[in-house]
């Protein structure tokens, strides 16, 4: 399939709701064009519907790399940041996961 046909396949089976078949098109298309600004738009669409939110704004921060003035991936890529929970630094991480686990956590010592 021309890489031009790929792309119009991942679109209309996307919208066909068939996430898997749109995944398989978009990264066959990266494969002739490893820079395809749309076909990791795309990816970055489907990771974000199948729940996989660091992967959607990786591939979307890709998209952006290569068309920085495209108005849909930027705000595509701030709804995905925004879907992400909140980087803790690392003592808060040690400390929020020991409370998960309902550890003894000792206090801290400023």
């Amino acid at each position: 399939m021309h890489p031009s046909q790929l792309l119009d396949f991942a679109i209309r089976t996307l919208g066909a709701g068939n996430l898997a078949a749109a995944e398989i098109a978009c990264r066959d298309l990266l494969d002739f064009e490893p820079r395809n600004a749309a076909a990791l738009h795309m990816l970055g669409f489907i990771a974000s519907r199948a729940g996989e939110k660091d992967l959607a704004v990786a591939y979307f921060r890709s998209a952006e790399e290569i068309e920085p003035d495209n108005a849909r991936i930027r705000e595509n890529l701030e709804a995905a940041q925004k879907m992400l929970p909140p980087r803790l630094p690392p003592g808060e991480r040690y400390l929020l996961r020991a409370k998960e686990a309902d550890e003894d956590v000792p206090p801290l010592q400023t």
